[in-house]
């Protein structure tokens, strides 16, 4: 009896090494496998070619008149961290987190702060000069960023000499000085619409959009303090000039993302040493052979010019396009693509710039819709349009919404004209105080 139990132990044992060997060699078997599919990068497709052109033939742009070289200028006003040498004092501190938060609260403390406002211009007069310097020019090109690690520019002296540019247009629209409202919004307005053109980066794009949006945001402001029968004489010409698809495609900006694209995919391949220790090291030197950089890219490629196509539309197309556009995004994170085993870590990598184009393309795209909205709010004023009866003007103005089926909306508790764009959350939902 004990000779047969014997005889079934061995036989168990036996098994469960030849199960447990199984279980060990299989995951290696199946690596191997994957490593041999992922033996070759892809050739560049035409699309990841025509890219890469573009993104190398950068129209010139002379010195003197390159609005970016005169915030390097500006960024003197700051230290090495980012923040100003001479701190504000504590009024105009107040005011600007005041002025940060919805344009209700802005213009509570601007009416209330008069003196603070003056004073403010008063000891930051040299940043205000050089902004309007600035925006003097006629082009807008920074440097090409080299790589995802930066350096990065700092834009906070561009939006801190915007910002008191506004305050001094208040104060002549405070002294009902109309045409010097008129003239300070213009000068501001053609230099955004300009740099929002000339663009040819993502990042320079999405600066100069912020910028436009801020300045429709305080025009509407400063308009708001002259006599309602003042504003419409005051209102900027290139208020009226819709935003073209030139103005806001991606399409253009979208070879200096692929080479960010580019550089964090070579950038994993050629890294040798890893800060966190030698067991990231040691599962990298797994994860590299399944980087393929060029397959990578032309996939990204293909879905980055579908998603920029989509979105040169007329507006009233864009509502559709936004949700075909959607499709690729969601198509490039589908699980689906990986069951080839080829170039598994190098798709997943990549994944999240597609989002990023089509979220910066929608907000882009709905500047027109905020242009709009702004013109409305001051026409309406303008006109002596009582508060109590903008919803029903709304309606019936001259002027909507660029979207079919999303009109300016009356938001009576805030007091404010609002347009809701097609990007998400609340970046998309634009008020304007009446």
């Amino acid at each position: 009896m004990s000779a047969f139990l014997q005889m079934n132990r061995s036989r168990a044992h036996s098994i469960f090494v030849r199960l447990l060997g199984g279980a060990l060699l299989l995951p290696v078997l199946l690596y191997l496998l994957v490593w041999a599919i992922n033996w070759r990068d892809a050739a560049p497709t035409p699309e990841a070619t025509r890219l890469e052109q573009m993104a190398g033939r950068r129209p010139a742009l002379p010195d003197s008149d390159n609005g970016y070289l005169a915030l390097i200028a500006m960024q003197q006003q700051f230290g090495t961290d980012g923040h100003r040498k001479r701190k504000l004092a504590p009024p105009f501190q107040n005011l600007l987190e005041l002025c940060t938060q919805r344009d209700q609260v802005c213009a509570r403390a601007l009416d209330a702060g008069e003196h603070e406002v003056r004073a403010w211009l008063v000891q930051d007069a040299a940043p205000l000069r050089q902004y309007e310097q600035l925006i003097g020019h006629s082009g807008w090109r920074f440097p090409p960023i080299a790589n995802a690690d930066g350096p990065w520019p700092d834009f906070r002296p561009l939006f801190d000499g915007q910002r008191l540019l506004m305050l001094r247009a208040w104060t002549l629209a405070r002294a009902g000085d109309a045409a010097g409202v008129r003239a300070l919004l213009e000068k501001d307005a053609r230099f955004w619409r300009i740099a929002l053109a000339s663009s040819d980066d993502l990042l320079g794009k999405m600066i100069t959009a912020k910028g436009t949006q801020l300045h429709l945001t305080w025009g509407n402001l400063v308009l708001r303090s002259l006599p309602p029968e003042a504003q419409r004489s005051a209102i900027p010409a290139m208020w009226q000039v819709p935003i073209s698809i030139d103005e806001r495609s991606v399409l253009p900006v979208a070879g200096g993302e692929m080479r960010l694209v580019r550089f964090t995919l070579t950038d994993m391949l050629a890294r040798t040493d890893d800060p966190k220790g030698a067991w990231n090291e040691f599962a990298a030197f797994f994860v590299r052979p399944l980087i393929k950089p060029q397959a990578s890219l032309n996939d990204y490629a293909a879905d980055v010019i579908g998603i920029a196509t989509l979105l040169d539309v007329d507006y009233s197309k864009l509502p559709a396009a936004k949700t075909e556009a959607k499709v690729i995004v969601e198509r490039a994170r589908s699980s689906g693509r990986f069951w080839n085993g080829y170039n598994l870590v190098g798709k997943a990598l990549a994944d999240d710039n597609r989002e990023v184009v089509l979220k910066n393309g929608l907000r882009l795209a709905d500047l027109e819709g905020v242009r709009m909205a702004a013109l409305a709010t001051v026409e309406l004023r303008s006109s002596g349009v009582p508060a109590e009866q903008v919803e029903k003007a709304l309606r019936t103005a001259a002027a909507e919404s660029p979207y079919p089926g999303k009109p300016f909306w009356w938001h009576a508790s805030t007091g404010s004209v609002v347009f809701d764009g097609l990007e998400a959350g609340d970046p998309g939902v634009h008020a304007f105080v009446y």
